[in-house]
């Protein structure tokens, strides 16, 4: 039965629910310990709806009658009251305008955990800063065809592979901003079905580059005699990273904990290589005097890193920093090319069998089924090798080494 409201029945109402007489759909509700609120009750194309008008302690009679009757009138002209305050508070939000760098952002936030490592994650960021940096400042939203093409462009030829990783990656930030709510649902970055696969050839038909260019290992050991006479970080790592014949991710990211120094063996984990699988690697006694050194001046902030950025506390070096580094005092070679000059070593100077070399290198060996029945690393006679590199990087003098395996 409705009741003709009152400020007096409003304040001392008992807990229930009240109909107001005087303006049709204005509900009284009370509560426990005093708590009472109005609302506006109405049927709408079929469906019964409330809405909430606010506490009576804060609204007056007074104002959730007129509250009621400027919904009541939306909903005369067909208008849902809850959706137009809702569209009214819309509108009243200040707008964000999200750029694809924020995007990329909470990207690689919303991932974490899947990464394959810090090292990945920070790749991951790399691509974009190296190859895409004006697409990192556009507004999300705006992120047109002639804005991803550009950048793809200069590399699509000349580095397939990072470029289809790059545009990869561009697809799967827009596609997570349109998720959100932030840009049409529409990506320029789609290689099937986009517009893309008809302005670009196919990157599975282009020759990717490969050939990284090597020192020759001849001119190794008077390279690593010019490292030795330094002591910073980045030539303590790339002395490091030719004595184990490692990858320049494997080597920047090596910490003190994944060295084993009664065995001299470091341990590089598996999110770090490039097959996924744990690679051991016996170290030469040259390699090891060198982690020995990186461990007296060991800071707390360098979280364990043998080879701590000297920039970024807590991070390790970059792989630019590396090549920069390596153009500047060694010429136009690249960080990758010292393993080719540790491979071309092996097969011209010593007896040390293919098969070895490959499991130094931490390459596939043979087929699935060779692979079956070779389950160890050969350790003991990858430490032969590894001991011969490092007396030949190190010796002033060259001498051809044979060994007897």
């Amino acid at each position: 039965m409705a009741t003709k409201f009152t400020a007096k029945f409003v304040e001392n109402a008992k807990p229930g629910v009240f109909q107001d007489s005087i303006t049709p759909g204005l509900y009284l509700i009370v509560g426990g310990e005093r708590r009472r609120s109005w609302s506006y009750r109405y049927v709408l194309a079929g469906r019964h709806r409330e809405m909430g008008l606010g506490s009576a302690t804060l609204v007056t009679l007074a104002e959730a009658r007129q509250l009621a009757h400027e919904a009541r009138r939306r909903k005369a002209d067909g208008i849902d009251p809850i959706e137009a305050r809702r569209a009214a508070r819309k509108a009243a939000e200040p707008v964000v305008i999200r750029t694809f760098g924020d995007c990329l952002d909470l990207y690689v936030e919303a991932h974490s955990g899947s990464w394959r490592g810090r090292l990945a994650e920070q790749e991951f960021r790399h691509s974009f800063r190296n190859h895409a940096p004006d697409l990192l400042t556009r507004p999300v939203a705006e992120v047109r065809l002639e804005d991803v093409l550009p950048p793809l462009q200069a590399i699509w030829r000349t580095k397939p592979l990072v470029a289809n990783a790059l545009r990869n990656r561009i697809e799967r930030i827009l596609d997570y901003s349109s998720a959100r709510g932030w840009r049409p649902d529409t990506n320029p970055a789609r290689w099937r079905g986009g517009k893309l696969s008809n302005l670009l050839p196919a990157p599975g038909k282009l020759r990717q580059q490969r050939h990284h260019k090597a020192m020759p290992y001849q001119d190794l050991p008077s390279f690593m005699a010019e490292l030795a006479l330094g002591d910073s970080v980045v030539e303590q790592c790339v002395q490091f990273l030719i004595l184990t014949g490692s990858r320049g991710q494997e080597a920047r990211g090596a910490r003190f904990s994944e060295v084993d120094f009664d065995q001299a063996i470091w341990t590089c984990p598996a999110e770090r290589t490039k097959r996924l699988k744990p690679h051991r690697v016996p170290l030469s006694d040259q390699c090891m005097d060198l982690v020995r050194q990186r461990l007296e001046v060991q800071q707390p902030r360098d979280r364990g890193l043998i080879f701590p950025s000297p920039v970024c506390s807590g991070d390790p070096l970059t792989d630019m920093g590396l090549l920069q580094f390596i153009k500047r005092r060694a010429g136009d070679y690249t960080i990758h090319g010292f393993r080719s000059s540790f491979r071309d070593w092996i097969a011209e100077t010593t007896d040390f069998p293919n098969e070895l070399a490959e499991l130094a290198l931490a390459h596939a060996i043979g087929n699935q089924v060779e692979a079956a029945y070779r389950r160890g690393d050969q350790l003991v006679k990858r430490r032969a090798l590894m001991a011969a590199w490092g007396s030949y990087c190190c010796e002033s003098t060259v001498v051809p080494f044979r060994a007897a395996v």
